[in-house]
C-alpha cells in the first residue's frame, strides 16, 4: 500500500513517537511510506530513512495547503491518509475531496471531548484509529457509526536512543523509590500526587518528577518534610535508565489521558503503577493486579495506595513481574497487523486479556 501519515506536532509526543513507531513497522513490510509535517519537526529527521517522500506544511493557511495535500496524493497515488493531531486532522478532512479516493484515518489518542463535532461527524473520515476503548466511547456521543471506530493500543518499543539519551547520573535519596512524570499542566494532576506525598512524608520513600520545567511552584506545595525527599529532574532524555532504578511509578491525572506511552514505559521497567481512574487508565490496570486505581483528586486514596506498596514490597515485586510479562501485550508487531487490517477495510476492537 502507499500510505501517508500526517502530523502538525513539531516536538516529541505520545502521538509522534507512535506515529514513528507507526512508520517503522509498516517500513519493515514493503509499503510505500510519504510523511507531511512541519518542516522542522523532529519526527521529519527520524522517519527520513523510512519514506519515499516528504511534503512540508506549516497549517498556517488551510485552504492552500488542503489543496497542496489533495494534490500529493493524487501524483503519489496515495492509498490511505492517516493523521496525528488535531491539525492535521482538520487539514486532511479538508484535503478529502481531492485525494481521489484514498482513506482517511484519524488518530484518536486523547480521552477529552471534541471541541468540534464537525470534525468528528464528517462522512468523509473512513475510520477513527482510538488507542482504548474510553477513546471510542467517547466518539460514540458523538453518533459515529461502531464500524468507523477501532480500537488499537499503542505500541511499546525499546528506545534504542531514539527519543531518549543518556544523560548525567543522579544520586538516587535513600528508601524506595517513586517516580512519575508529568508537564505540570492542570490536568495532569502534579498538585494532586504531591499531596499524597506529602502524606508520605514520614514513609522511608523518595520522590522524583520527570518533566516539569520551572518546579518552583510545585515545590511550595510540599511539606518541608516531603520537600527534603522530592527531587525535581526537568526534562530528562533518559527516562527509561531512570524507570529501571525505581520501585514504584505512580500518575494523577484529571482527564485527557488514553494509553499513556510512559505507563507502558513503567510496565517494561517491572514497576507496579498507582494512577487515577481515568480516561483509558484503567484498561490497562486492574486494579490489585498490576498495580492500582483510585479516584481522580483524590490525593488521601492515593497516598493510601502508594503506602500499601511500601509496606508490602513482595506485593509490589509480584505486580512489577506481571507487568513484564503483559507489556508483550502491546508489540509493535500486533500494532501493525491490525493497522493494516483496517487500511484494507477490516474491522478491529482489541481487548486487553489480563489473564
Amino acid at each position: 500500500m502507499r500510505i501517508l501519515l500526517v502530523t502538525d506536532s513539531k516536538k516529541v509526543s505520545g502521538g509522534v513517537k507512535q506515529l514513528y513507531y507507526s512508520l517503522l513497522g509498516l517500513s519493515g513490510q514493503g509499503h510505500d511510506l510519504f510523511l507531511a509535517a512541519r518542516e522542522n519537526a523532529v519526527v521529519r529527521e527520524l522517519a527520513a530513512p523510512l519514506v519515499k517522500d516528504f511534503l512540508p506544511l506549516d497549517f498556517a493557511d488551510p485552504g492552500r495547503e488542503a489543496e497542496t495535500l489533495g494534490r500529493f496524493c493524487r501524483e503519489r497515488h496515495v492509498e490511505v491518509v492517516h493523521t496525528f493531531h488535531t491539525k492535521a486532522h482538520k487539514l486532511a478532512v479538508r484535503a478529502k475531496h481531492g485525494c481521489s479516493g484514498a482513506k482517511l484515518f484519524v488518530n484518536r489518542g486523547v480521552s477529552f471531548m471534541p471541541h468540534n463535532p464537525y470534525y468528528v461527524m464528517h462522512p468523509g473520515i473512513d475510520g477513527f484509529i482510538c488507542n482504548s476503548q474510553h477513546v471510542a466511547k467517547v466518539l460514540r456521543r458523538f453518533w459515529v457509526r461502531r464500524k468507523k471506530l477501532h480500537v488499537i493500543y499503542n505500541a511499546y518499543v525499546a528506545d534504542e536512543g531514539r527519543f531518549h539519551h543518556a544523560e548525567h547520573p543522579l544520586e538516587l535519596k535513600p528508601g524506595v523509590k517513586i517516580i512519575t512524570v508529568s508537564s505540570g499542566s492542570k490536568w495532569k494532576g502534579l498538585d494532586v500526587l504531591l499531596e499524597a506525598c506529602n502524606r508520605l512524608a514520614d514513609a522511608d520513600a523518595s520522590f522524583y518528577v520527570i518533566g516539569v520545567r520551572e518546579p518552583e511552584k510545585f515545590k511550595a506545595m510540599l511539606t518541608p518534610e516531603a520537600l527534603a525527599r522530592t527531587a525535581f529532574l526537568g526534562r530528562r532524555r533518559d527516562v527509561p535508565e531512570l524507570l529501571a532504578q525505581m520501585d514504584i511509578f505512580a500518575l494523577a491525572p484529571r482527564g485527557g489521558e488514553s494509553c499513556p506511552n510512559v505507563i507502558l514505559e513503567a510496565f517494561a521497567a517491572g514497576l507496579p503503577v498507582a494512577a487515577t481512574a481515568v480516561g483509558g487508565i484503567p484498561e490497562l490496570i486492574r486494579d490489585g493486579v498490576n498495580g492500582f486505581t483510585v479516584a481522580k483528586g483524590r490525593p488521601d486514596l492515593l497516598a493510601g495506595r502508594l503506602r500499601q506498596l511500601l509496606a508490602d514490597r513482595a506485593l509490589g515485586r509480584r505486580m512489577g513481574g506481571f507487568n513484564r510479562k503483559f507489556i508483550g501485550h502491546f508489540s509493535l508487531e500486533r500494532k501493525i497487523a491490525n493497522l493494516v487490517a483496517v487500511y484494507q477495510g477490516g474491522w478491529v476492537t482489541e481487548k486487553l486479556d489480563f489473564g
